[in-house]
């Protein structure tokens, strides 16, 4: 019986551990996003706040969900724990992993961009095309019109005249 309750309590610890590495994650992603150099200081604050709420649910559903909701010092020490291993250890790494993988998709979503609008542009040139010669034939038909028009105009002035 002794034994199940040190490895429950061992299992917690790593847990908290592991926590104490997310939270290190999520906050540098957090930070590494960029907003808040755009947005106005009560955003940023307001974003902030709203960032550890978060992190606060999170962390009572894990509680609830390893040991019943149960906070004890090593689970305080745990995340801390984890906290100092992630950016002793892992926090540049992520950092610019992610500005890679920020860089890459960028990149991506900028060809995807290209690809579409040539291929876009691509399938509407025959009809643009096709556009300008209606255009030209509907201009050159008015012209036409315009023309006969004229002539009868002059029959019809002539006409009259000569009565």
């Amino acid at each position: 019986m002794e034994t199940s309750f040190v490895h429950g309590q061992l299992f917690t610890f790593l847990v908290a551990i592991s926590y104490g590495i997310f939270i290190g994650v999520a906050f540098d992603l957090y930070r590494s996003l960029g907003v808040r150099r755009k947005i106005s200081k009560y955003i940023s604050e307001f974003l902030d706040i709203m960032f550890w709420i978060i992190i606060t649910i999170i962390f009572v559903f894990v509680l609830l969900a390893i040991n019943w909701g149960e906070v004890r010092t090593y689970v305080i020490l745990g995340i801390c724990i984890g906290a100092i291993i992630y950016y002793g250890c892992l926090s540049s790494v992520i950092v610019e992993g992610f500005s890679k993988f920020v860089f890459l998709l960028r990149r991506s979503l900028e060809f995807l961009t290209k690809c579409v609008l040539a291929t876009v542009g691509f399938v509407f040139i025959p009809f643009g095309f096709l556009i300008k010669i209606i255009v030209a034939s509907f201009k050159k038909l008015i012209y036409i019109l315009n023309n006969i028009l004229q002539k009868l105009k002059k029959w019809i002035k002539k006409l009259i005249k000569f009565k």
